[in-house]
């Protein structure tokens, strides 16, 4: 399981996304170009993909909340050994199978911020 300290040995980038159903990610988002908000500012998210669905990716975050990415699997690269802590809650993660790193741009940016907040 995920963050309990074991890697799940993934040593490469996904081929398709359904591949990505139940493995876990560390998303590092920075929010850029929107209206009031500190410029480049960052959060952090932890969780298991849970589906692939509407070409969504489909994070089930440890916070309860959800996330949803857009299908590029460019940005899925295999998660660096070790354990990493989140500075967005505190949280220690060790064995994540990918991580991702994204800009999310614009009212799409904000929108997902405050969705991913209110449901955590």
């Amino acid at each position: 399981m995920a963050g309990d300290g074991r890697h799940c040995g993934t040593s490469r980038h996904p081929t398709g996304a359904l591949e990505l159903v139940g493995k876990s990610v560390v998303v590092d988002v920075t929010y850029a170009d929107e209206p009031d908000a500190v410029p480049g500012r960052r959060r952090q998210y932890f969780g298991v993909v849970a589906r692939v669905a509407n070409n969504t990716i489909i994070l089930r975050l440890t916070c309860g909340g959800v996330l949803h990415l857009p299908p590029d699997l460019s940005v899925f690269r295999p998660a660096p050994t070790g354990t990493r802590l989140l500075d967005s809650t505190g949280e220690r993660i060790a064995g994540a199978d990918f991580a991702v790193e994204v800009t999310a741009k614009g009212p799409y940016g904000a929108g997902a911020l405050r969705a991913v907040e209110a449901a955590g």
